[in-house]
């Protein structure tokens, strides 16, 4: 009976095959590196929230090619709680908590829409203003004069979901065709993970877009402002 339970113990002990240990350590060096890329994110988001801010004014007069799904609000708060719980645990000296915080942190920034509209500025499925100023939404949008503006949509009751209209058709295809985001920047997310290369690569072109972009709606609401 001893003997037996001696050579169970052993058992026991003895390492999986090969292939389960290399797909073990294969899993947890993945982790790893996902872990870095979200901190690397988080420190990209942070420095674009400080460097490249945009204001509540810039959000309001914003002009998106896809539905947003508006999350900001649920991801800030279940972020924030997630934070302040890591926080916790880091002042207990329990290193999860640093897991924690990051991930708090991924998910403020990653349903943040001043993030989505950074990365959708230099992509170009997002913008300040509109891409086309002559519809009756975005010169409500703008809160100004109406005039003889057309609406955007076939049925302007049922918005996207009853079609665009015939005039508004080709300057959507021709935003869409000149849009560079493969995947639309209004996903949560989707600004976020490449938060990294804007702050390397587009910086200044960013901040150029920015400035052009905020001229443009100025003088458009300085020649239709409401009486």
């Amino acid at each position: 009976m001893i003997t037996e339970t001696a050579q169970q113990n052993e058992q026991s002990r003895v390492p999986g095959s090969p292939f389960a240990q290399a797909a073990s350590f294969a899993a947890v060096f993945l982790l790893a590196v996902f872990f870095v890329y979200l901190v690397t994110c988080v420190l990209a988001s942070t420095w674009l929230t400080f460097q490249v801010p945009i204001s509540e004014a810039d959000l309001q007069n914003a002009s998106f090619l896809s539905d947003r799904l508006d999350l900001q609000w649920h991801g800030f708060v279940l972020g924030l709680m997630t934070t302040f719980f890591g926080v916790m645990l880091v002042l207990s000296r329990r290193v999860i908590g640093v897991a924690a915080v990051v991930i708090g942190l991924s998910a403020i920034f990653a349903t943040s829409e001043a993030s989505a509209l950074r990365q959708g500025i230099v992509a170009g499925d997002m913008k300040i203003g509109c891409y086309t100023y002559e519809s009756v939404e975005c010169r409500d949008q703008l809160d100004v004069a109406i005039g003889d503006a057309k609406s955007l949509f076939l049925d302007p009751g049922k918005k996207g979901s009853g079609g665009y209209a015939k005039w508004y058709a080709p300057i959507r295809a021709e935003a869409v065709a000149k849009s560079k985001a493969l995947i639309p920047n209004t996903i949560p997310g989707v600004a976020f993970l490449q938060s990294p290369m804007l702050v390397m690569h587009h910086v200044d072109e960013l901040k150029a877009l920015l400035a052009a972009q905020r001229e443009e709606v100025t003088h458009f609401k300085a020649a239709l402002a409401k009486p």
